[in-house]
């Protein structure tokens, strides 16, 4: 088993898991964003670094279309899923989830 990276594969196996399908253009988009190596993939100190950039990030400017994405998928636990799959979040959850993230 090689190196645990994501590659536009497995982000649009992701993606398409939570019913959004993207354009290839986009997919590379959202992996160029955080390639720091130019290599075509998300390695795990480039996720790291996407991750910390973010949460640290207090002019707007950082690239955030993978993180927006990761940070969905952290609060899927707290959706409510009706059984027309159609997602919901409380407002108390919201505003917890706002809370831990920026205090």
């Amino acid at each position: 088993e090689g190196p645990q990276v994501i590659t536009i594969k497995d982000l649009d196996h992701a993606l398409r898991t939570l019913g959004r399908q993207c354009t290839k253009k986009q997919l590379e988009y959202m992996i160029w964003e955080v390639d720091e190596n130019l290599d075509g993939e998300i390695d795990w100190n480039e996720f790291k670094m996407m991750y910390h950039r973010n949460v640290t990030d207090e002019t707007g400017l950082e690239p955030f279309e993978l993180f927006n994405i990761v940070q969905f998928m952290t609060y899927l636990p707290s959706l409510k899923i009706d059984k027309d799959f159609k997602a919901q979040i409380t407002e108390d959850d919201t505003m917890s989830t706002l809370f831990a993230r920026y205090g």
